[in-house]
């Protein structure tokens, strides 16, 4: 075994990397039911986005053999394919969503996988673009894999940091494609940019944006060496073919996303909401040590080893890859900060995609990046006996210490009560301590290189592993997912009816309703559809303005804590919506039409008199301008149906006395087929958000899709019996699968066509 890793040193070090990601997720690994739960205090993306979309995956191919495209569970609906909230079909999860494993340990083991993945990444930066050592070369792999801006990340948003987790990959594929000319690079970089899309939608852009960046560094240096024409040709075909690759493989998931981007909320946001956490300039002290506080946003820290010896590079890395590293950590840091600098306003309004972004301090995992790989140089430098004059030795050495002492009292200083995380600095000081001691024997001749580089990979692990440990502590999911008494007596009195519940401060978490198979109003979803979130704000009278994750954000603390408070739902808006119960802890409501059927505890359950079934009748049409959501308020008729002016139609507007109840015969998370019987010619409305993709057919012929009510569904029906099947198609998901398909099917030919020409060559 062990001439086997002498003649395979990578794949030693890629198990070292494994085995180092296996212990960092043990702890939830050996608790197969446990949630990594942010010690911060925070809520986690684990309990909105992925265990309830893993969850309801499972309960549609078990209760009607779909693999669903559009999830009901929170937020009215909202498609599961395109929405870049929700990374059911990336491939690594939608595989670990087939397989009868606990969801949570199938989630551990992803977050090894990915580590792992972010480890090798930066090894491979460190070996193949950097031509560093090995040890030099693990020690960067180590400060990329465990620095505190993934371990922040993952116990908050585990699909957000898998997407961060392939970014080395990225700029090492990319590096290797433009710097060899080589097409297959290409490719993989491609592939890299496609998983970080699948998994992390603003991760794409910055991805992209750096792979341009380097392409433009390149193209200057063709221009400073005077190089042959062709190079310059060559290099913008190979970034051609990144980009291409990318589109192409992850078509499936990106026309739909493409095709509803014109219905988003987001097409309205700001630059003041774009700087949403953006990072305060004083948060930039953390770099010195950890925010107590544990807020994954702001979390600057990435280790003592690169403070200590980044600076070292400037005495010994290559001039070009100093200036692509600094240049990188200099980018990375400036566009964190928002608009404290203009860096941050010109790129929001110049650069297509950047203006749908929020929290610009997500970027700093780059200068993270960047860091690493500045601190391998120096060490690498160090370690090949380069010689230091005495006045840089005594700098390094008062640098160190005096680091060291910094990051101990700002831990001491800045600590939470009755917490003794800071207490970590003392272990992350002794590492360094250690490192020193080791340097000078080793300098002095009277250790081995070996024992140095041993020393150095132990500081950072004594460093940062510690540290990542402490973001998160395990919590049994049942806490989570089991209701809270007044939802369970709530479930028992309505029994199997279909309906929906709006629980005016989000007393039903998306994770219960997907477990308990719940229909909520609200939902916390940064994908939101601009007509549903307008609609919903109205019947839930949340008069706050400016974007927040949650729809409506009165139910959030994300604007303000206490909007819930001051807001009077109207029951016939969310009638519309099939809201049957409302969930709040205030003792009365204004309207007459909420009825107190329960109390428990803080809690009361008001029954909505005026909700509509899911499915209705409705004899009257009529087009309006203005604000229609007020006008449908004022009407409060279920019999009434209003369009926008400016929509068109291809009947005439119906004006008959009647409603009735449409027959809901199969409801399942891609098709809704209803039975409806006109007494004469009218709409037949669904109360679920209208979202382009849905289309109805009815006797073999397709019918148009209306949005009605300002959000809604319905198809205009003659008199007489009728069978309507409505079925979601998302916009141009055909088209993204063949492309995607024909993409897959095309590399892999590319590649063993190559291969094979080789060999027979």
């Amino acid at each position: 075994m062990r001439d086997f890793f002498a003649r395979h040193p990578d794949l030693a070090v890629a198990l070292l990397l494994l085995i180092c990601a296996f212990a960092l997720f043990f702890p939830y690994l050996v608790q197969p039911e446990s949630l990594m739960l942010p010690r911060s205090g925070l809520t986690t993306d684990m309990l909105t986005y992925n265990w309830p979309s893993v969850s309801f995956f499972r309960q549609s191919l078990n209760e009607y053999g779909q693999i669903p495209l559009w999830q009901g569970t929170s937020s009215g609906g909202l498609p599961t394919i395109g929405n870049p909230a929700i990374r059911l079909f990336y491939p690594p999860q939608l595989l670990m969503s087939f397989l009868p494993v606990p969801i949570l340990w199938g989630y551990a083991l992803l977050n090894v996988f990915h580590f792992w993945l972010a480890g090798i990444g930066g090894y491979g930066l460190a070996r193949s673009i950097l031509k560093l050592g090995f040890p030099s070369s693990i020690v960067v792999a180590l400060l990329v894999m465990l620095t505190p801006r993934l371990s922040s990340n993952v116990v908050g948003d585990v699909g957000y940091t898998h997407g961060l987790c392939w970014l080395p990959l990225c700029l090492l594929w990319t590096r290797l494609a433009l710097d060899r000319l080589s097409w297959r690079w290409a490719m993989a970089a491609g592939l890299a940019l496609t998983a970080i899309y699948l998994n992390n939608i603003q991760f794409i852009l910055y991805g992209g944006w750096l792979v341009g960046l380097y392409l433009t560094f390149k193209l200057i240096c063709w221009r400073i060496d005077h190089q042959p024409f062709g190079v310059a040709f060559h290099l913008l075909w190979i970034t051609a073919t990144i980009f291409v690759t990318f589109i192409g493989l992850s078509a499936f998931n990106l026309f739909p996303f493409v095709s509803y981007l014109p219905y988003q909320s987001r097409q309205a946001m700001t630059l003041a909401d774009a700087n949403y956490l953006a990072l305060p300039p004083v948060a930039l002290i953390n770099t010195l040590f950890p925010i107590a506080q544990k807020f994954p946003e702001w979390e600057v820290y990435s280790g003592l080893i690169p403070l200590i010896f980044a600076p070292l590079a400037f005495r010994f890395a290559p001039h070009r890859e100093l200036v692509i590293w600094l240049g990188l950590l200099i980018f990375a840091a400036l566009f964190s900060l928002g608009s404290v600098t203009p860096l941050y306003d010109l790129m929001f309004y110049s650069v297509p995609g950047f203006s749908l972004l929020r929290v610009p301090a997500r970027m700093w995992y780059v200068a993270a990046i960047a860091l690493a790989m500045l601190a391998g140089l120096a060490i690498d430098g160090l370690l090949h006996r380069r010689p230091l004059s005495t006045r840089t030795g005594y700098w390094l050495l008062g640098s160190a210490l005096l680091i060291s002492l910094i990051t101990i009292m700002g831990r001491f200083i800045t600590r939470r009560p009755d917490e003794l995380d800071w207490m970590l600095g003392i272990v992350a000081a002794l590492g360094i301590l250690f490192l020193l001691i080791i340097f000078k024997l080793w300098q002095r001749g009277r250790v081995s290189a070996r024992l140095l580089s041993a020393a150095f990979i132990i500081a950072v692990v004594v460093d940062l592993f510690p540290l990542d440990l402490a973001f998160a502590a395990p919590a049994p999911i049942s806490d989570f997912i089991n209701p809270p008494p007044i939802v369970q007596n709530m479930i028992q009195r309505a029994g199997t009816d279909l309906y929906r519940v709006y629980s005016m401060r989000r007393e039903i978490t998306d994770s219960v309703a997907a477990h308990n198979q719940l229909q909520t109003v609200e939902g916390l979803n940064s994908f939101q559809f601009a007509s549903y979130s307008q609609f919903v704000r109205q019947a839930a009278d949340c008069q706050l303005e400016g974007l927040a994750a949650a729809s409506p954000p009165c139910v959030s603390n994300e604007i303000a804590p206490d909007a819930w408070r001051n807001t009077h739902p109207d029951p016939f808006l969310l009638g519309l919506l099939n809201t049957r119960y409302l969930i709040t802890a205030l003792d009365t409501l204004p309207d007459p039409s909420f009825q107190r059927v329960e109390t428990v505890g803080d809690l009361h359950l008001f029954e909505n008199r005026t909700f509509q079934p899911r499915a209705f009748l409705a004899g009257r049409a009529q087009q309006v301008e203005g604000n229609l959501l007020a006008q449908l308020a004022e009407i409060a008729n279920p019999n009434v149906v209003l369009l926008e002016a400016n929509q068109p139609v291809d009947f005439v507007l119906p004006d008959n006395d009647f409603t009735g109840v449409g027959n809901i015969l199969r409801y399942t998370p891609n098709e809704v087929i209803i039975q409806a019987d006109m007494p004469d010619a009218g709409l037949l409305v669904l109360g679920d958000p209208w979202i382009p993709g849905w289309v109805a057919e009815m006797e073999g012929q397709t019918l148009p899709v209306f949005r009605v009510n300002g959000a809604l569904r319905a198809v205009y029906l003659t008199s007489g019996s009728h069978t309507v099947n409505f079925v979601f198609r998302p916009p141009a998901l055909l088209l993204g699968l063949f492309m995607s398909a024909a993409t897959a099917v095309m590399c892999i030919c590319l590649i063993l066509f190559s291969r094979s020409k080789k060999v027979i060559g």
